[in-house]
């Protein structure tokens, strides 16, 4: 299944969302770790190279058609 960009956004605002409800002292590692994942989202390589998984998808469904 390709990656779509607008995928990418939903997963990133339930993270978001998610990242909001952790306050407790316990919970702060796991806040860090979603936060990191969160910047690699956000990040110019991220959608760089997610742009390019769409092209290279739709170049592949191009040369099945023929």
């Amino acid at each position: 299944m390709p990656i779509r960009k607008k995928d990418t956004a939903r997963a990133l605002g339930l993270l978001e969302e998610y990242c909001t409800k952790l306050r407790r002292p316990e919970e702060q590692q796991l806040k860090t770790a979603i936060q990191r994942v969160m910047g690699i989202f956000k990040s110019n390589l991220f959608g760089a190279l997610l742009g390019e998984s769409l092209k290279h998808n739709r170049y592949t469904k191009l040369l099945s058609f023929k």
